[in-house]
């Protein structure tokens, strides 16, 4: 998990008359201060506190999740646990702590499972403890996630091998609180006859909906369709688990897309990820959800609506990118091209090996305009460049646009690979906030001009 700079400045904070807690929740300093107090051992020291992710609904609710670093003093242990606090209006607050205290709780060493604070008008929630991830309850139970294991992973029938409970580990990956949750799942099969030995990693994804039924679905399709096809693959979903709307899915082997952006290794990934991407665009008869132009507009207009109230000052620019928008849509219908979209398609979605090119993570899929992948793609290879991250993003974006092109066997017309972009920028313009970097509210001005530049 990528963990988020501190907030260096406590002007950029927002205000909220409706959440009492809002600027308690968005310190990490007074968060520590909180947890210090109600830790359950003494011996154990605080010794880091860093926001990791935050999700704030004005008048409404802000989640911020949290990474905490802690010392023991006697034994010299150290460790990070993860937690998230939710800051609440005030007559929401009042259900939502009788509900926090009659819950199911996983016990936390060393700290409280659930922390309600009436003062802030906030309830703390250490990990695995989320009121409204269920299917985080599966990982404090081992012998119930080798029994999954042996019902789901048809490779490895218990009456051949031996998975071991005791080896098993759980990676977090990426936990968004009350939304989503990413485990790695690594144990050590043995085979009952011959003594063999298999490392085994699966990856478990719970949501707090029941969407993941439908990506079960849509992966079960793309992994039958592009597997073995011109060495492109997508993970084997390996079961849906209503009760605890929980996915599982092997991993597959590769190395990040985002690592292989310089030296020699550029120019083959890049050709690489731009042949899978025009895989996945041909793909047919995939259940997934329609969406329109006009829909992904409103979200953006959403979008920029609340960066206008983080940062009143860019109002004027993004009104003028999203006009722009609006008034180039009249010619995308001549040269929109109709198929599956993966819907977040940028550089950590892609895993490079030798032998095959893996695409990632179809939360977001649908069938729509496909270019709005190369556009979400582009948008990314600029922030990156900005970010320092990587050196001449734009002539990556070329490269990426010329191999796509030349498998696709059709060009594109640049304004509406523009139009797409700078889509993407829009919603890309809402990441600084969400981890609170020291420069946020910088960021999002860039962001918003480069929305503006790129359009016009």
């Amino acid at each position: 998990m990528t963990a988020g700079r501190m907030l260096m400045d406590a002007r950029e904070v927002p205000t909220d008359p409706d959440l009492p807690g809002l600027s308690a929740v968005l310190d990490p300093q007074m968060m520590q201060k909180v947890i210090a107090r109600e830790r359950r051992d003494p011996e154990v020291e605080i010794t880091g506190c860093r926001i990791e992710y935050l999700r704030y609904k004005p008048e409404t609710n802000c989640i911020v999740s949290y990474a905490l670093d802690w010392r023991d003093r006697s034994s010299q242990e150290t460790g990070t646990a993860h937690f998230y606090a939710k800051a609440f209006r005030p007559d929401d607050f009042a259900h939502a702590s009788v509900k926090a205290d009659l819950g199911r709780r996983l016990e936390v060493p060393r700290f409280p499972a659930v922390m309600s604070e009436a003062g802030l008008c906030t309830v703390l929630y250490f990990y695995p403890n989320d009121a409204g991830l269920d299917g985080l309850r599966l990982i404090a139970e081992p012998k119930k996630v080798q029994r999954i294991l042996y019902e789901r992973v048809p490779y490895l029938p218990q009456s051949e091998w031996r998975i071991s409970d005791r080896r098993l580990q759980l990676t977090l990956v990426r936990y968004k609180p009350e939304k989503r949750a990413v485990l790695r799942i690594d144990t050590r099969a043995t085979h009952r006859t011959s003594g063999e030995r298999r490392p085994v990693s699966i990856y478990l994804r719970t949501y707090v909906d029941g969407r993941g039924e439908q990506v079960q679905a849509i992966m079960e399709s793309l992994h039958r369709q592009l597997h073995g096809q011109d060495g492109v693959t997508t993970p084997p979903p390996r079961g849906y688990l209503p009760d605890r709307k929980t996915l599982l899915m092997d991993a597959v082997a590769g190395t990040p897309l985002t690592d292989c952006l310089s030296g020699d290794r550029r120019h083959p990934a890049l050709q690489s990820a731009a042949r899978a991407l025009t895989r996945l665009h041909d793909v047919r008869g995939v259940d997934a959800p329609a969406r329109s132009t006009e829909s992904l507009l409103e979200e953006a207009e959403s979008t920029g609506r609340f960066l206008a109230r983080l940062v009143p000052d860019v109002r004027t620019t993004l009104d003028r990118a999203l006009k722009r928008l609006h008034e180039s849509t009249a010619g995308l219908a001549a040269c929109a091209r109709a198929g599956f979209v993966h819907g977040d398609f940028y550089h950590g979605q892609v895993l490079i090996d030798h032998r095959q090119t893996a695409l990632l993570d179809f939360d977001r899929s649908y069938l729509g305009d496909v270019t709005a992948d190369l556009g979400n793609f582009g948008a990314h290879m600029h922030l990156m460049e900005r970010q320092g991250r990587i050196t001449d993003g734009a002539g990556a974006f070329d490269d990426f646009m010329s191999a796509y092109q030349d498998a696709a066997g059709f060009r594109l017309d640049p304004a509406h690979v523009r139009f797409w972009q700078t889509h993407g920028l829009l919603q890309l313009a809402v990441r600084p906030f969400r981890t609170l970097e020291s420069d946020w509210t910088e960021t999002i001005r860039a962001t918003a001009a480069d929305c503006l530049r790129t359009i016009s």
